[in-house]
């Protein structure tokens, strides 16, 4: 990826946190996450590998690249979830 196409990815990212509902929805969508160390990160995107939505909250579950507290992570991820759908 070149560094034009990096920029534009996450400018579409960053847009992806405050979009409004989809008009129509695409015909497959994929969803992504992320697991950090301190956030948490759940990013929807569509056939084309664009952006749809994104939420993300800090999370205390993971410790060295380990899920330390699995309820915590599933529970935030069901929080994060309920966001991107929204």
């Amino acid at each position: 990826m070149t560094a034009h196409g990096l920029t534009a990815t996450m400018a579409a990212l960053d847009a992806a946190l405050t979009s409004a509902p989809l008009a129509e929805p695409p015909s497959m969508i994929k969803a992504g996450v992320d697991l950090g160390t301190a956030y948490t990160v759940l990013v929807a995107l569509d056939e084309q590998d664009r952006p749809l939505a994104a939420a993300y909250e800090f999370a205390d579950v993971v410790r060295d690249g380990v899920v330390t507290d699995y309820v915590g992570a599933v529970d935030v991820l069901r929080r994060l979830l309920v966001d991107v759908e929204s």
